[in-house]
């Protein structure tokens, strides 16, 4: 296999990689938004670390993509590192505070989920 199809197939993957992953993350922030108290705490520990190793990983592969796919990525990092931050903050806070902040990281989640769903779609062959 030539050295451009190999970096095509490592593309490949880490858009798959970060797409399950931020599905996870996703339905881990929903589950929490379901919980109060230390039970939210509990499951949103580790999350912000998590959205900023996805968002780093796909950083590390937007030189190997087209333009389309790498706009796509670039805003999925953005947002989540926004997750990150949403959550990171929501794990500091108490009651309405905190609830907002985790649907704030849903929402966000949602985003980079949806913009690595077209950076899938846009570095898929064409028929």
């Amino acid at each position: 296999m030539a050295k451009t199809d190999d970096a095509k197939v490592a593309v490949a993957d880490a858009l798959d990689h970060a797409q399950t992953a931020v599905k996870h993350l996703h339905g881990a922030l929903t589950a929490a938004a379901a919980r109060s108290g230390a039970a939210i705490t509990a499951d949103l520990t580790a999350v912000p670390a998590e959205a900023r190793a996805i968002a780093e990983s796909v950083r590390h592969s937007i030189e190997a993509q087209n333009t389309v796919t790498r706009h796509a990525v670039a805003e999925a990092v953005t947002y989540l590192e926004a997750t990150a931050s949403h959550v990171g903050a929501a794990l500091t806070s108490t009651g309405q505070a905190t609830q907002e902040l985790v649907r704030h990281g849903m929402t966000a989640t949602g985003d980079a989920l949806q913009k690595l769903g077209e950076a899938v779609a846009s570095r898929a062959p064409k028929p």
